[in-house]
């Protein structure tokens, strides 16, 4: 009866002890290394989440849900490495996550995993074309003359003898181009100035600067093009500002000037476009250290903000007499078959001669220069022996079927190098190297007289090909391409000024491979009082009368349905279209003036001439239709450029001028 009263008691010693071992194993045991254990693991899964290790997880988890970048632990594997002696939690990227904070950021996602069949954009996307356009008041612009080269000709008449009033162009009515009031487009130079005195440019651009100068009275901005921006809804503006203490015409510096505005031509700062060639690591590691440092900065690893100087490299301290820095940029927008982006091209002094130059300004800055991978353009081959001593004027242009960009390539660009003789090249967007494609050689007379020059304008944008199919043969096999612009004429010592400049709308065609001009104009001035060099007034004084077209910065083209006019009044076999010109006066400033019905009246040449020329005519006597139209436009301009100092002579006594 005695033995389960034992065996009891020996039940409750156990428990007694193993109370007692517990007690001092808690009470001895160095709690410090159990806190350093604890505290490695929660700093590891902190950092691996982007959040502070110093806050308690009450408090981080409080603060957690203001980060914007939500970083996956699951599944989490943290492992010991015994060279470190530290815990380590693998990195997880998720695609939801990153795009979730690039959004929050107003940066476009990345389009991994995504549906290809589905499209980028919402539904409820801006489009361009705004009421702020459409609701202008609009002119007919009827005093111009255009001068077409595709008239048809017996093979046996030379079409060089035909006068000028034989191929002279006369729309009809509903065909003529209509122009708004320009707008005057403004940016805060200052604060470009203030940007670019942290730079190794702040010697360059304070060098002539006098005690009380004003940014106003050193800085100028002008030659601004811009394009539209599908993905990110908004125009992409790239202008030209100099810094010119003494006198414009003798800048020091120049450099490239970045904004954008939205579809009411309203700038819009302050905003960020996230570089196209970023990989996802990289914007994973950026992501966690903003979560980390909320620092804006941070992001100028992964994208652009805006307005910003574009960082073109050149050397500040190269002794030459010439202007430093970027000049006269263009941009065209890269619809390739790889890649979509916006291209940059200007021309620059290098190693002691002015050439062209491309930058991609949506693509990262070099990591070891922090500056941007130029192109330079390089002219080679026997072909290519007679070129300008100075590169300045090319007009770019993408081939309408095949750019030929792709994963290992940037593809090509083609460049209206001059117009009078017609010039064309074509340059890789890799290494910058040009072969020539046509060249007319022989000048116009006018021009050869030297009485009056074409410069390049703007660049050239294509007339959609599935229009010119309808116009031409109706088959979709046909491969003429057409593409407008805007040259400028320089006209000297006319009346107006030493020297006149005006834009002239342009047409050029592509038939069988052979390039031609089918249509000039001669000067436009959009009935603007143009402003004098010294910027005091419209008064034709000494010093060049400038008018210069810059950019086409979109042309919105409706399709009708076919064999009837649409449902806004469009006449039948005619389309409704809008276009953005960019224009400056006296290198002073920049304005966007509208377009509309510009389709309509270059098509109309074709119910005088016609789209494809025969094998004689592509062979023999092609350069000579561009010679002409030439000829032709520079003489209406020296009329226009006479008239135009009468005009000011007759209003403000300017006689001794003309």
């Amino acid at each position: 009866m005695a033995f389960p009263f034992l065996r009891s008691r020996s039940r409750y010693r156990l428990y007694i002890l193993l109370a007692v071992f517990v007690f001092l194993t808690y009470y001895y045991w160095p709690v410090n290394q159990i806190e350093q254990l604890s505290d490695s693991v929660h700093r590891s899964t902190v950092q691996s989440s982007g959040g502070d290790a110093s806050k308690d997880p009450g408090q981080l988890a409080e603060e957690e849900d203001t980060r914007i970048y939500r970083i996956s632990t699951e599944p989490l594997r943290v492992n010991f490495n015994p060279d470190t002696n530290e815990l380590e939690v693998p990195k997880i990227i998720e695609i939801d996550s990153v795009n979730e904070a690039l959004s929050s950021l107003n940066l476009k996602p990345l389009r991994e995993n995504s549906d290809p069949q589905k499209p980028s954009q919402s539904l409820d996307k801006v489009n361009l074309l705004s009421e702020f356009i459409t609701s202008r008041d609009y002119k007919p612009l009827q005093s111009v003359k255009g001068f077409i080269g595709n008239i048809d000709v017996p093979s046996t008449s030379n079409y060089y003898d035909l006068s000028c009033s034989d191929i002279i162009y006369k729309p009809k009515e509903n065909r003529n181009i209509e122009y708004s009031e320009p707008i005057l487009l403004t940016d805060d130079l200052a604060s470009a100035r203030e940007s670019l005195l942290s730079t190794e440019y702040k010697n360059l651009i304070t060098m002539g600067d006098k005690v009380g100068s004003r940014v106003a009275e050193n800085w100028r901005q002008f030659s601004g093009a811009s394009v539209w921006l599908p993905d990110e809804e908004c125009h992409l503006m790239a202008s030209r500002i100099i810094y010119a203490p003494n006198t414009k015409s003798n800048p020091v510096a120049s450099f490239i000037r970045l904004q954008l505005f939205d579809a009411n031509w309203r700038e819009i700062t302050g905003r960020r476009i996230r570089y196209s060639d970023i990989t996802k690591q990289e914007i994973d590691n950026v992501l966690r250290d903003y979560n980390e440092a909320q620092d804006d900065s941070l992001l100028d690893k992964i994208s652009i903000k805006f307005p910003t100087v574009l960082d073109i490299p050149f050397d500040p301290k190269v002794n030459a007499k010439e202007l430093l820095g970027p000049e006269d940029p263009r941009i065209l927008f890269k619809d390739g078959e790889y890649v979509q982006e916006p291209v940059i091209f200007f021309n620059m002094l290098d190693n002691g001669k002015r050439t062209m130059h491309a930058v991609f300004p949506l693509r990262k800055p070099n990591p070891k220069t922090q500056k941007r991978d130029l192109v330079n353009f390089k002219i080679s081959g026997i072909a290519a022996s007679r070129t300008l001593s100075t590169e300045k004027n090319w007009a770019p242009f993408f081939d309408s079927i095949r750019i030929g960009d792709s994963s290992r390539t940037k593809g090509y660009v083609q460049f209206l190098y001059t117009v009078d003789p017609l010039v064309v090249f074509r340059c890789s967007l890799d290494n910058g190297k040009c072969e020539k494609l046509q060249d007319n050689i022989y000048y116009s007379s006018f021009a050869g007289n030297a009485l009056g020059f074409i410069r390049g304008g703007t660049e050239l944008v294509p007339v959609p090909r599935q229009i010119l199919q309808k116009q031409s043969t109706g088959s979709t096999e046909s491969r003429l391409q057409m593409w407008v612009g805007f040259v400028k004429t320089h006209i000297d010592n006319c009346g107006c000024g030493d020297t006149t400049y005006r834009p002239s709308l342009m047409v050029l065609t592509k038939d069988d491979g052979v390039f031609r001009v089918d249509l000039m104009t001669d000067s436009i001035d959009f009935d603007i009082d143009v402003l004098a060099w010294d910027e005091r007034d419209s008064r034709c004084g000494s010093g060049p009368n400038v008018l210069t077209p810059n950019g086409i910065s979109f042309w919105n083209i409706k399709h009708p349905e076919d064999g009837s006019g649409d449902s806004d009044g469009v006449p039948q076999g005619l389309y409704k279209d809008y276009m953005g010109l960019t224009i400056s006066e006296s290198d002073a400033n920049i304005k966007i003036v509208f377009l509309r019905n510009v389709l309509n009246y270059i098509l109309g040449i074709h119910g005088i001439g016609k789209h494809n020329l025969g094998e004689y005519e592509l062979n023999e006597g092609v350069s000579e239709r561009t010679k002409k139209v030439s000829d032709c436009m520079l003489e209406a301009s020296y009329s226009y450029c006479k008239a135009y100092a009468r005009k000011k002579s007759a209003g403000k006594d300017m006689g001794s001028n003309i």
